[in-house]
């Protein structure tokens, strides 16, 4: 069994003196309001959505304390940076803003992080490792249930959902089939793409996953998946696979081009949060099997043409001194 590399992680720092940006994610349910300056007084220039990745990219010395159901909760101002495909409504845009929020709701996304090893295998050890288990994927998809009938989609989500019309006259089209916005279970209407007058520049659902309640929106070449819980992008459960007791997730996303990309996210409370990117030195691929060996180690088998395989098995374990607080 050949290593072949060993995933590592640098982190850059930002254009700003003496401070490096990091990644963080929303945990206020109501979601947190951006400022244009670091104070309540600020004006109101967005609201970013429950559980959304922001680049913080300053911080301040300027604290508060507020209250949150009974508990005071303090913190300083922090300059953001948040780029989604989300509104959340008609008045208040969220799309791509920076300006300033509180950081007593929210957390560091990188803890957890884990150090991740890739070995390949040769056939005889891909067999015997994998004898009498039982693949997560079958020809690069998982066992999730998805529904694609359009009228079952929308009637599934009728309250869930809202549509876009349109019309395209030079090519005698119409359509409302492409959506235009939904409601998460924080009653926060999220406006994917809030203006579409062709249909190349429209979302459409392309599956809908009801026992995680995901949805798959294709947009060029490409797939988003979205959370109809939370409102966050997520992984796509037809390219994902959970560790025997759920633990940790291989959260796969078709970015476009007949490769999928992953990464690996671990369990906390409710949510799995991203903890590690898989960094594969293949273009054009998805795993076609992968089997659970325990908690932390899985062996995968990609396809990369015809009858020609890469097997191979990943290991991964935290990695306590890259945990930034």
């Amino acid at each position: 069994m050949k290593s072949f590399y060993i995933l590592t992680i640098t982190f850059f720092l930002a254009s700003i003196s003496i401070f490096a940006s990091k990644p963080y994610r929303v945990i206020a349910t109501k979601g947190i309001n951006v400022r244009s300056t670091p104070s309540l007084e600020g004006e109101k220039i967005g609201k970013i959505p429950f559980r959304s990745v922001v680049e913080v990219i300053e911080r301040t010395d300027i604290t508060m304390i507020v209250p949150d159901n009974g508990i005071r909760v303090g913190g300083n101002w922090v300059k953001a940076n948040y780029q989604s495909h989300f509104f959340i409504n008609e008045k208040e845009n969220s799309g791509n803003i920076e300006g300033f929020i509180f950081d007593g709701f929210i957390t560091p996304l990188n803890k957890g992080r884990l150090n991740v090893k890739v070995d390949t295998l040769s056939l005889s050890e891909y067999n015997w490792l994998t004898s009498n288990k039982e693949t997560c994927f079958n020809n690069g998809n998982s066992k999730a249930k998805a529904i694609t009938d359009l009228k079952e989609i929308k009637e599934k989500l009728k309250n869930k959902v809202r549509w876009h019309n349109i019309a395209d006259q030079e090519r005698g089209y119409y359509s409302n089939h492409h959506i235009y916005s939904f409601t998460n279970d924080y009653a926060q209407e999220l406006i994917i793409y809030p203006e579409v007058n062709r249909f190349e520049e429209a979302y459409y659902i392309e599956s809908y996953f009801p026992e995680e309640d995901i949805i798959n929106v294709e947009y060029g070449h490409g797939t988003i998946s979205f959370s109809l819980k939370t409102g966050e992008t997520s992984h796509d459960p037809q390219h994902s696979c959970y560790s025997p007791n759920k633990t940790f997730r291989l959260a796969g996303n078709y970015d476009g081009q007949e490769t999928i990309v992953y990464a690996i996210e671990m369990k906390d409370g409710e949510w799995y949060n991203y903890s590690e990117k898989l960094n594969f030195p293949y273009d054009w691929m998805s795993i076609d099997q992968l089997f659970w060996l325990n908690e932390n180690d899985f062996v995968f088998r990609i396809k990369q043409v015809e009858y020609l395989y890469l097997k191979g098995r990943i290991s991964f374990w935290p990695n306590e001194e890259r945990v930034i607080e």
